[in-house]
Formats: C-alpha cells, sequence, structure tokens
C-alpha cells in the first residue's frame, strides 16, 4: 500500500510539470495581475499636527493599502516625545502595505499628495514622508496707505510697494475687491489684480484680501482709499492780444476738459512786460504796449500734489494797432472776437452789433481767397494811418457807436472795400 501511494505523488508531480510545460496555469494561480496603487491622496487618512496634541499614529482605513506611521521632527529626523510644540515643522514617515490584488510598483515619484503639507516618495514606493509646516499668520500688509491718489486714463498698480508681514507667514497671494465705488464706476473684477486704469473720477475704498491669511477660514483683510482724478490738459479761450490802457479779461478762460476735476485758475506774472506786474481779480491793465507773459496755474489740475500750469504771452498794442494779414474780397467775412464770443458777418453787406461797455474785442477779416494789399482800416470814415494788417482792436471803454470799413487793392490794383460794420457800445 505505501508503495502505491509513493506511485501515485509521482504520478501526480509528473502530471503537473507536465501540465506547466505546456503553458496551463498554475491551479493555486489568482488569474489576474496586481492594480496598481492609485489612491494617492493620503489627506484625512492620517491626522496633521496639533500644538500641544500627542501625535496620532493610528493610521486610518483604506480599501488599497494599510500604513505605519512614524513621526519625526523635521529637522533632525529626531523622534517626537510628547506633544508636538509650537512652530516647529514635523515629519510622518508613513510605511504603506499593499493589500491582496495591490501594487506599488508603477506609482509615480512624488505621486502621494496630502493638502496643505508636502509629500515625497520614490518610484514604485510605498514609503512617503509628509513634511508639515507651521501654520505663520499674516499679521500686516506693508505698503498700503490709508489713502492713494490716481488719475483717470492713467494705470495704477496697487501692488507696487506691497509686501505680506511677516514674509514668512503661510499665505500671502493678495486679492482687491472694490467695497464702495462712489462715482468712479469701478466693479471688483477691475481691480481684483491691483493693476488697473481708471475712467472715472471718484473717490473708491478698496479691500486687499489674503484668503486664510489669519487661520484656516479667517482671510486677513485691509483697506485703502483712493481718489481719482480727471486732469487738466489745456487751457482754451486765453486772449492772445489786448490794448494798451483797456482792461484785459482772463475770466473767460476754460480749463479743458470741460469735466475734469479741479478747474480753479490762478493768474501770476511770469515775465512783466506792457506795464504789467500782478492780476487782479483775473484781470489786468496794460500800460504799455509790448507782450507780457503770465502763468495759469490749476491746483492738483494733473493729480492731487501735483498743479497744472501752462504760459501764455499775450501782445499789448495801441489802439487801432494791426498785426501782420491780408485779405479781403467779395466771398470775404469779419469776425469779431471778444469775451461774448465771435460774430461772424459778410462783409458784402452793412452789419451791425452790439457790445458791452469794458469788453475787451478785436475785429480780424477772413478771406476766401486772393491776396491784397494796402490793406486799411476806416473808424468813423476816417482812414487810420499806418494800419495795413487785418486786425485791429476796439475802444469799448464808454458807450459809443463805432462804423468800421475795410479797403485793400486786389493784384491787379482796384481798391475794394467793405460794408460798414457798424458797432453800438452800450453800458
Amino acid at each position: 500500500m505505501a508503495v502505491s501511494r509513493k506511485i501515485l505523488c509521482k504520478s501526480i508531480l509528473i502530471l503537473t510539470a507536465l501540465l506547466l510545460i505546456a503553458g496551463c496555469p498554475n491551479p493555486t494561480d489568482s488569474g489576474g495581475a496586481d492594480t496598481v496603487v492609485n489612491a494617492l491622496d493620503l489627506t484625512g487618512l492620517i491626522t496633521a499636527p496639533v500644538k500641544d496634541a500627542a501625535p496620532v499614529t493610528a493610521f486610518a482605513e483604506q480599501t488599497q493599502y494599510t500604513g505605519v506611521i512614524v513621526w519625526q521632527k523635521a529637522d533632525d529626523s529626531s523622534a517626537v516625545t510628547g506633544s508636538f510644540a509650537a512652530s516647529t515643522a514635523y515629519k510622518a514617515v508613513v510605511t504603506l502595505t499593499a493589500k491582496t490584488g495591490f501594487t506599488f510598483t508603477g506609482v509615480a515619484a512624488n505621486a502621494f499628495v496630502y493638502s496643505g503639507a508636502t509629500a515625497t516618495n520614490a518610484a514604485d514606493s510605498g514609503t512617503v514622508t509628509i513634511v508639515f509646516v507651521p501654520f505663520v499668520a499674516v499679521t500686516g500688509i506693508d505698503g498700503i496707505p490709508a489713502t492713494r491718489n490716481a488719475i483717470t486714463g492713467s494705470l495704477l498698480d496697487l501692488n507696487v510697494g506691497v509686501s505680506v508681514v511677516p514674509a514668512e507667514a503661510t499665505q500671502k497671494d493678495i486679492v482687491w475687491s472694490v467695497k464702495t465705488a462712489g462715482t468712479t464706476g469701478l466693479t471688483s473684477a477691475d481691480v481684483a489684480s491691483g493693476s488697473f486704469t481708471p475712467a472715472s473720477a471718484g473717490t473708491a475704498t478698496l479691500t486687499a484680501t489674503i484668503v486664510n491669511g489669519k487661520a484656516q477660514g479667517d482671510d486677513f483683510t485691509a483697506e485703502t482709499t483712493i481718489t481719482i482724478i480727471k486732469p487738466v490738459t489745456s487751457i482754451a479761450n486765453v486772449p492772445a492780444y489786448g490794448t494798451k490802457d483797456y482792461a484785459v479779461s482772463l475770466a473767460g478762460a476754460t480749463p479743458i476738459p470741460g469735466d475734469a476735476t479741479n478747474k480753479t485758475i490762478v493768474w501770476t506774472v511770469k515775465t512783466s512786460g506792457a506795464g504789467v506786474s500782478a492780476i487782479t481779480d483775473n484781470s489786468f491793465t496794460p500800460t504799455a504796449t509790448g507782450t507780457v507773459t503770465l502763468t495759469a496755474t490749476i491746483a492738483d489740475g494733473s493729480g492731487l500734489g501735483t498743479p497744472f500750469t501752462s504760459d501764455y504771452t499775450i501782445t499789448i498794442n495801441e489802439l487801432g494797432a494791426v498785426t501782420p494779414g491780408v485779405g479781403l474780397g467779395e466771398d470775404t467775412s469779419i469776425t469779431l472776437k471778444g469775451t461774448n464770443g465771435n460774430v461772424t458777418v459778410d462783409l458784402s453787406k452793412d452789419a451791425e452789433v452790439t457790445l458791452t461797455v469794458g469788453d475787451v474785442y478785436y475785429v480780424s477779416i477772413n478771406t476766401a481767397g486772393g491776396s491784397y494789399t494796402d490793406i486799411a482800416w476806416r473808424l468813423n470814415g476816417t482812414k487810420q494811418e499806418g494800419i495795413t494788417g487785418s486786425l485791429i482792436f476796439l475802444d469799448t471803454s464808454t458807450a459809443k457807436t463805432i462804423k468800421l470799413t475795410v479797403e485793400g487793392k486786389t493784384s491787379s490794383g482796384d481798391l475794394e472795400s467793405s460794408g460798414t460794420y457798424t458797432f453800438t457800445i452800450n453800458n
């Protein structure tokens, strides 16, 4: 009987060997390859360090592997004894063991992750090191003033000169938003990055936010108030001429654009001339001929703390004096220019206009074509000797009537004359 058993066992072994040689599966083989571990997020499986708490070495249940945790100090890898201390970095060395049907072969290097910490692992390895850096709260943001200034149409970068305190704070990303927009029209989307170009003037309050800056779920915020102005770019309607012994008004000077934030003009004499040394109530009276250069200043005109300034040279002539120029003929018109605006009238017929005593006016000729010589002006029928240009100043110091005509010679020598332009000057 013993011999029969031996013969049977040998027969079974021989049969098994023949089956393996023939490529048949091992009767004890499960029949499939192991699955590569793909549950790579260890967040929640390992309890992060908490100040004054004892290290937790228990590894949460996972379907693909089990784990053993060893806690060490991050700087010297010494074992943690007692409780976790404040402001100290720790690391968890986790040894994972694949469960049946799973394998770490095929897991890439540093594939494991842990939210809020840094996890590293070698390729094809279940040994993971997780470093927990202590949370450092934001205590302030340097460089954000309580108020700041800007001008429309110019780029403003709120992050220039700004730094998070302390420098080693865990969270340092600043997001800007609008708390109150005022008349600026700003939105949080406009200012989120901190760099934007304001389009409208006004005052807005902005908030700088560092999400989770103080602690998880507790943001750090700071505010700044921005005053945006629309700057002055030029000043229009500044008189270019004046008449000796007659007041020159600067009241009609107009800052451009019309909706500039600050528009109050202060006039000063930059270069004295024509007997002018000061400006009083936006007016001056030259006592001599010549030129005087004035400076117009608008406080905060170019930005808060930055005035707008521009210089203007005004030429002062004798009453009836003219500036060089030509023009006359059938299609020529005459333009009255002064503090009350411009009036243009066809010279081919008589015309009349009413002026106000004290206003400053001069008359110029506008030609539609042709060239004229020997231009002469006649005031109340009397030819003004020595006046040979296209511009004449009017004496409007008292109530009166002035009849004005202008004449000139064509290229063929013919004398042409305008109609009579009557100025009635009333108080």
